[in-house]
């Protein structure tokens, strides 16, 4: 396929890199000459050195011919007018990477506005990951649907679990106070399965169910997994990450500790989440992680913008004893 990547920075090289090695025919656009002699060097690509969202380069670069045209710099607005612009110009398909929470709340209404076919938001991604793994430590795995909606999660059915044994048409009716879920698929002795009304789930099934985020979350609860559930989290760095994960568990119960230096940054965290404790100091100093009362966490997140310093934190908060610490490296470096 012929492909238009904008923005050659770490996402774009390594995307450049991945589909060139695909045999995919790539142009790459950016702005800095030291970026187009870097990709020149090590690249089997076509570069043009100027402005994604000017129509001229678009047209210089064949946009007119491509399959695909991908926006990846760092500014949310110029990777969508890039996008729209390449397909008022007979671009077929455009993927755009828009980051900033202001967009996030209209990115349908954009995305059919402005002709882009995919946006891509790796922070909220990346919170989206950090949330399941707090939120269901006992799934064997977890898809999510609807911009993270829904969730489809698998598990085992023990002996001791109010559904074992009863028939699907009847599961409401005998276990009022469980949650409404669809019963997706059950695997069995390697089979899979699509259970009907008259289909009952034995212990030891794989049993994948769907609902919406709170639905899951309660039915879990109902049933007694989550026994170690997480109730306090403790976060380095205010960042966007930070930002989204806040929206998706804040509303689960969970506490959140931010510690953010930045004084601005601070104070607009603090109007966001009323309901979180947010520390302006230094999330590395140890001794006022022990003031905050890290050990008292269920978990630590480090998402600072070092990964040096996400590290180092999330080693000496293992060191602590938490029950669970992720060490994750800033969004940009991840995707």
């Amino acid at each position: 396929m012929r492909i238009i990547l904008i923005g050659a920075g770490k996402v774009g090289h390594n995307l450049a890199d991945r589909l060139t090695s695909e045999k995919h025919d790539v142009t790459v656009i950016d702005t800095s000459e030291e970026v187009i002699e870097r990709c020149q060097d090590s690249l089997d690509v076509m570069c043009i050195k100027g402005n994604g969202a000017n129509a001229k380069t678009l047209v210089e670069a064949g946009v007119d011919r491509a399959d695909i045209v991908i926006a990846t710099t760092t500014n949310d607005e110029s990777n969508m007018l890039s996008c729209l612009i390449a397909k008022r110009l007979g671009a077929k398909y455009t993927i755009a990477r828009i980051r900033d929470p202001e967009f996030n709340e209209s990115q349908m209404l954009l995305q059919n506005e402005m002709g882009i076919d995919v946006a891509i938001n790796p922070e909220r991604a990346t919170a989206l990951e950090i949330s399941k793994l707090l939120r269901y430590p006992f799934a064997g795995s977890i898809e999510s649907f609807a911009r993270g909606q829904v969730e489809m999660v698998e598990f085992r059915a023990q002996k001791d679990d109010v559904i074992v044994g009863v028939p699907m048409k009847e599961i409401s009716s005998r276990c009022p106070k469980l949650p409404h879920v669809l019963y997706t698929i059950i695997e069995r002795e390697g089979k899979v399965i699509i259970p009907g009304g008259d289909f009952y789930i034995k212990a030891g099934d794989k049993v994948f169910v769907s609902a919406s985020v709170l639905s899951i979350t309660n039915y879990f609860q109902c049933l007694g997994r989550n026994v170690s559930k997480i109730r306090s989290v403790m976060v380095l760095g205010g960042g966007k990450i930070t930002y989204y994960l806040a929206k998706m568990i804040i509303p689960m119960d969970i506490h959140m500790t931010i510690f953010e230096l930045r004084p601005e940054k601070a104070r607009a965290l603090s109007e966001q989440f009323p309901r979180a404790d947010i520390i302006l100091g230094d999330g590395t100093d140890q001794d006022l992680l022990e003031e905050q009362g890290l050990d008292q966490m269920d978990a630590y997140i480090s998402l600072s913008s070092r990964d040096e310093e996400n590290l180092m934190t999330g080693m000496y908060a293992s060191k602590c004893g938490r029950k669970k610490s992720h060490r994750q490296k800033y969004a940009n470096r991840l995707f």
